[in-house]
């Protein structure tokens, strides 16, 4: 047994190489977050605004600090930050929702 790449035993469908740069670091600064800075901005500025991050990702969480200290740079005075949230399916990139006029902003997983 084996496949074209001379791996011995079974071979249950070969995905080819596996590739693992590392973890990912993101930016809120950078030019690929535009996109979110300016949703950001034209978030009202009266509603109460949660910021946070899945609970366990140190990453995760360091961008919300990020995203915490844009609010606060850019003049909304209204926010609590730095919940961490237990998922029953942990989620990826930044979600937004508002319950009750408070509007929650979390940060997922990278990957």
């Amino acid at each position: 047994m084996g496949d074209q790449y001379n791996n011995s035993g079974n071979n249950f469908g070969h995905m080819g190489p596996v590739n693992n740069f590392g973890p990912i670091q993101r930016d809120f600064s950078s030019p690929a977050a535009a996109a979110a800075r300016e949703q950001l901005l034209q978030l009202p500025r009266d509603k109460h605004i949660k910021v946070g991050a899945v609970m366990g990702d140190p990453e995760a969480f360091a961008l919300a600090k990020q995203i915490k200290a844009f609010l606060d740079q850019n003049g909304f005075t209204n926010i609590e930050a730095f919940h961490q949230s237990m998922f029953s399916e942990p989620p990826k990139g930044l979600m937004m929702n508002e319950n009750a006029g408070v509007i929650e902003l979390t940060v997922g997983h990278a990957r």
